[in-house]
């Protein structure tokens, strides 16, 4: 399976191989295709910058390691008071 992305922020339309049907890409939408129905077109986009296309195993293994980073590595946020002269108001 591939995942075919539309990086533009215009819809983009494609023909299927094998298939008089046409896939229809709304702006930054993502669809999943069989790897036999990825065209000669949609790998001519890809390397034009219009689409991504990325294997699902690939896919899924990016996924997991983001959703994994993210709960190990939340920024740890603290709160600092400046210090402030009490008579003039300014900052030390």
């Amino acid at each position: 399976m591939i995942e075919i992305r539309n990086l533009l922020n215009q819809p983009l339309t494609f023909q299927l191989a094998r298939q008089s049907a046409s896939l229809h890409l709304s702006p930054r939408e993502r669809q999943i295709l069989r790897r036999d129905e990825v065209t000669a077109e949609m790998r001519t986009a890809a390397s034009r910058g219009f689409v991504a296309l990325a294997n699902m195993s690939e896919v899924k293994h990016s996924v997991t390691a983001v959703t994994a980073g993210d709960e190990s590595e939340t920024p740890q946020t603290e709160v600092v008071e400046q210090a402030t002269d009490p008579i003039t108001k300014k900052r030390r």
